[in-house]
């Protein structure tokens, strides 16, 4: 992301990491709450 040229990819990967780390954040409550 810190080298990217386009803005275009740039947002989308940040989006990306944005909904990567929300779906962690929900299988480790699932896993930790059984």
């Amino acid at each position: 992301i810190q080298d990217g040229q386009s803005p275009e990819a740039i947002a989308l990967a940040r989006q990306i990491v944005t909904d990567q780390e929300s779906e962690i954040a929900r299988m480790q409550q699932l896993l930790n709450n059984p």
